[in-house]
């Protein structure tokens, strides 16, 4: 499921990064969700350990839909690392492209925002 964001609802999520308060990584050290590459054997199981601190955050989605935006080069953000969001990024953009043309050309109407139970599904 690909989550599109209303500006109103954008700018909440992301006013004065009230989340990051809720964050189950500022329990750990920052060094843990920025591994020194991403393919050697090192790289993978720490962003594997990464991957788990965001599993059990509160808002990964937050997080994910953050990085999505802010677009930093590198760490493990919502539980996703630097290639798994520019596919992300890559599919949104397919999507959005298939809406137009099927609308013909005009903008499709704003999905609505799933509930949390199906915004912790699709991630």
């Amino acid at each position: 499921m690909l989550l599109r964001l209303e500006p109103r609802r954008a700018r909440l999520l992301f006013d004065a990064g009230r989340w990051r308060r809720r964050a189950a990584c500022r329990e750990t050290g920052p060094e843990l969700f920025f591994p020194a590459g991403e393919r050697d054997e090192a790289a993978v199981v720490q962003g594997a350990a990464a991957e788990q601190v965001c599993a059990r955050c509160d808002v990964r989605l937050h997080c994910l839909t953050y990085a999505l935006v802010a677009n930093p080069e590198d760490g493990i953000w919502g539980g996703l690392g630097p290639s798994e969001r520019r596919a992300l990024r890559r599919a949104r953009r397919a999507h959005h492209e298939a809406r137009t043309e099927r609308s013909g050309g005009e903008e499709a109407a704003a999905a609505p925002v799933p509930d949390r139970a199906a915004r912790s599904a699709a991630l």
